[in-house]
């Protein structure tokens, strides 16, 4: 897991009761997409956070369905959820009492920042999917909670970075794009109406929302379709998606 394992691994985090807040504005939801030896994982970082800059909630965690089939795929994770700051391993938690922070300067970002599963809900206005290294992505999370101890309110940043740009260009294909555009073009439209407007089979389209809707592109829900039972709606988690990738 590179750098970022090592903080997991070394750094603890606060013991007292965090604050409840599950109303809270998501700032931060941050997914690293590793590539081989280690493809199939993701590190993935969340914060909620008041007005004033103050935590309500966080999550922090490596993520490998290949080799963690419980807890949505966490292998390693930090966060608050149920109200005590605890450190998930490989399905079972263990509340934690104590931090250490002689490891590196952003350690205290394990009271802060969240890995668990929740998938994002809410719309955004900009989602960024982009490429860049480890060390980066390292960097900027160290940054965050550096802030973070400072309470300040941190920009709103709702990101996914693939280690590999030939990963960013296989997930999103031109095919996947026009799906992208299309659900941000019309009003609640079904897996079956996306097949009719781009013309392809309904099974390639159901898919291709499968796969957007586990990076966290998109959702779907169904909805009552009277006397037809129900369907399922395809909506966006953002206004906008901007496409970045380095090679």
């Amino acid at each position: 897991m590179g750098c970022l394992s090592s903080h997991l691994c070394h750094a603890g985090a606060v013991g007292k009761k965090a604050p409840k807040q599950p109303s809270l504005p998501k700032t931060v939801d941050t997914e690293y997409v590793l590539t081989r030896p280690r493809k199939g994982a993701k590190l993935k970082e969340e914060v909620w956070q008041t007005e004033n800059g103050e935590v309500g909630h966080y999550s922090l965690a490596s993520i490998n369905h290949r080799i963690c089939g419980v807890d949505n795929g966490r292998v390693l994770g930090y966060d608050n959820s149920h109200e005590y700051d605890h450190r998930h391993f490989m399905g079972p938690w263990s509340r934690l009492k104590s931090r250490t922070t002689e490891y590196y300067p952003g350690a205290s970002m394990l009271k802060y920042t969240s890995c668990g599963g929740k998938k994002m809900k809410k719309k955004v206005n900009v989602l960024k999917l982009d490429t860049g290294t480890l060390d980066e992505y390292v960097k900027r999370s160290i940054d965050r909670a550096e802030k973070l101890d400072r309470n300040e309110k941190l920009p709103a940043e709702f990101r996914i970075t693939f280690e590999d740009p030939a990963d960013l260009l296989r997930v999103l294909s031109a095919e996947r794009l026009r799906v992208l555009y299309a659900i941000r073009k019309r009003t609640k439209p079904t897996i079956s109406g996306l097949a009719i407007i781009l013309k392809r089979d309904r099974r390639a389209v159901s898919r291709d929302v499968k796969l957007l809707e586990g990076l966290g592109l998109l959702k779907t829900r169904n909805e009552a379709n009277p006397g037809h039972g129900a369907m399922t709606v395809v909506e966006p988690l953002a206004e906008k998606y901007h496409l970045e990738a380095t090679v």
